[in-house]
């Protein structure tokens, strides 16, 4: 049993942070010098623990809301599908244009189409 619960493994030691226990003390997380969240340890002491568990702010007006990561994945996502479009258009038009494994329902042409 450790100062911050049981630890579920017999003979195990417990680590300084009283939330983690493992074989030996080598194998403990480092210590938290910050502000000990839900989500793990912010490198700020003193700092708000953002409800994303992923986050910490100076306060909490400035932790990243839901909705605004959400529009940020929603970019990311966008962009890569940009890219892939554009990629694609281009391995077309260099396929067309060099009449390399033209596909049959595009118009090849051995000189250039442009």
């Amino acid at each position: 049993l450790c100062p911050g619960g049981c630890c579920p493994h017999a003979g195990w030691y417990c680590c300084a942070d009283n939330t983690h226990c493992s074989a030996d003390a080598a194998d403990c997380p480092s210590p938290c010098t910050g502000t000990m969240c839900p989500g793990g340890c912010c490198p700020h002491a003193g700092w708000y623990c953002c409800t994303d568990n992923t986050h910490c702010a100076s306060t909490a007006g400035n932790c990243p809301s839901v909705a605004t990561w959400e529009k940020l994945v929603k970019l990311a996502d966008m962009k890569t599908l940009e890219d892939a479009v554009v990629s694609t258009r281009d391995n077309l038009v260099k396929m067309a244009d060099t009449n390399q494994n033209c596909p049959d329902w595009m118009i090849c042409c051995p000189n250039g189409c442009r």
